[in-house]
């Protein structure tokens, strides 16, 4: 009761007023000892009831906590353990790297001893689930301590994260340019270099790889095996031995690396194409002959000396200098395919067979007085003009700048073919090293329609997205080359998980 409460004593009056003023105060004052008493005897039984329950809900608290954390590196040490099932050249190799991985991950998100818990080491097992499929289990469990609890005879309490993930095996195909400007901007070595470590990224013996590379001339370098670091010759020893001359059947290069995927067929593995070069594409390759089949016209001028213009003429004719240049520089028939990637041709490349009587027998450089015109189609069937996304092109135009847009059109008719290959799904990445602005600069529209990425201007959502990745020609290369690779070989890693 505050003094506001209290009545007023008063100043005067009778015996009995005054006796029922201190009867009236004294009865207010007796009732609070009572309501007190009665207020401790509730609390205290609530508290016997609400400590279990706060006991609870904090140790439950605790152990949700450490079962999150648990799970975090659970998880991780799982993605980590299936991306490192490529170190080592023999299985047993990749998957005791696996294991340790695993287990460096756990301990770096969840370390000994956190949270007080107490706990023996995960267990990881690496099993085959499938076809081409390997699936990293991690287990662990970890023992808790109870805080409140204790109190009704619980003292630890068992926290168990189970996690997994599962690695397709992939199935790459790695295309090299080998064409005279890698020379020139001294660039081979480091390709070289970039190359070998991408192959070192996947699992002799599980992951298979294959090698194209290309000038003017395509060579299916190495097969594509599972064996592909330990084979003899290596993939290694192969990519070492490469030697830059020519120019650029970019088109014929991704044909036969295209070719090879269809070989393994291999629905459900990761089937993919490593594209890189240094310029732009520049060899063309047909059958130069006046037969007017699928719809042609005659491809060898009536002006021409070769003989028997109805004979087959298979191979590629070419440009050489700047896609842009005004003043043509034009070359041709070379042969499309060869064995051998330490050659060097005469002007780029090594002349077909049947030029009896063409100005071009002895000098390549006289293509424009025996060939008549482009083809509509190349050799493998792929459109000149008329490409979705491509360039307008004059047949009878053999101009560098026609000529580019011709052969650039074939390249970009050849990906949308790979990649509309609904069974196998095969995803292009491409690399393109360059200078950074002028006519020898790589056309990053071109190069980002060749890979399907989802910025570019002809993205097709029905089919995989690649990656196009820029590497200037600024003195930096090995650093560059490097580093594009590495992003291309974890892009293939991320895509088997």
């Amino acid at each position: 009761m505050t003094p506001q409460d209290q009545p007023p004593v008063p100043q005067h009056g009778t015996p009995s007023q005054l006796n029922k003023f201190f009867r009236h105060v004294s009865s207010r004052r007796d009732v609070r000892p009572r309501e007190c008493g009665i207020a401790v005897v509730y609390a205290t039984l609530t508290m016997l009831f609400l400590i279990p329950f706060i006991g609870l809900s904090v140790d439950a608290g605790v152990a949700c906590v450490i079962k999150t954390r648990l799970s975090i590196a659970v998880d991780s040490a799982c993605l980590a353990a299936a991306r490192s099932l490529s170190r080592g050249l023999t299985l047993a190799a990749q998957e005791a790297s696996a294991r340790a991985t695993a287990l460096r991950y756990f301990y770096a998100n969840f370390p000994a001893g956190d949270w007080r818990t107490t706990g023996e080491d995960p267990v990881v097992l690496i099993e085959e689930t499938g076809t081409r499929m390997r699936t990293v289990t991690v287990s662990a469990v970890r023992t808790a301590p109870l805080y409140f609890l204790p109190l009704i005879g619980e003292h630890f309490a068992d926290v168990g994260v189970v996690g997994q993930a599962s690695r397709r095996d992939s199935n790459i195909i790695l295309v090299l340019d080998r064409s005279q400007s890698m020379a020139d901007s001294n660039s081979v070595q480091p390709m070289k270099n970039a190359a070998v470590n991408f192959a070192q990224q996947f699992a002799n013996g599980k992951d298979r790889m294959g090698l194209v590379v290309f000038n003017m001339a395509v060579s299916e370098a190495m097969q594509p095996t599972m064996h592909f670091l330990s084979s003899n010759p290596s993939i290694t020893a192969r990519i070492n031995s490469i030697v830059a001359d020519g120019g650029t059947n970019a088109t014929g290069a991704l044909n036969a690396a295209y070719g090879l995927l269809l070989d393994i067929n291999e629905p459900g593995a990761v089937n993919a194409i490593v594209f890189f070069t240094d310029g732009y594409p520049s060899a063309l390759t047909a059958n130069f002959n006046n037969r007017r089949e699928n719809g042609e016209l005659d491809l060898i001028k009536a002006s021409s000396g070769c003989h028997n213009k109805n004979s087959d003429r298979i191979g590629a004719i070419a440009f050489g200098g700047s896609p842009k240049a005004t003043t043509p520089s034009r070359w041709g028939i070379y042969q499309y395919s060869r064995s051998s990637i330490e050659e060097r041709g005469t002007n780029g490349g090594f002349p077909i067979d049947n030029l009896n009587g063409c100005a071009m027998r002895n000098n390549n450089n006289a293509m424009g007085d025996d060939i008549a015109r482009m083809p509509y189609r190349d050799l493998w069937g792929n459109l000149t003009s008329g490409v979705l996304g491509g360039y307008t092109v004059t047949h009878t135009t053999l101009t560098n700048p026609m000529m580019s847009n011709a052969i650039r059109n074939t390249v970009l008719d050849q990906a949308q073919k790979i990649r509309s290959n609904a069974s196998l799904r095969p995803v292009i990445y491409a690399i393109g090293l360059s200078v950074e602005s002028g006519d020898m600069a790589l056309d990053e529209v071109f190069m980002k329609n060749i890979a399907n990425t989802e910025d570019s201007t002809r993205y097709n959502p029905d089919q995989a997205a690649g990656l196009y990745i820029f590497v200037p020609a600024n003195g930096q290369q090995s650093t560059g080359l490097q580093e594009a690779f590495q992003r291309i070989a974890s892009e293939i890693l991320r895509l088997s998980l």
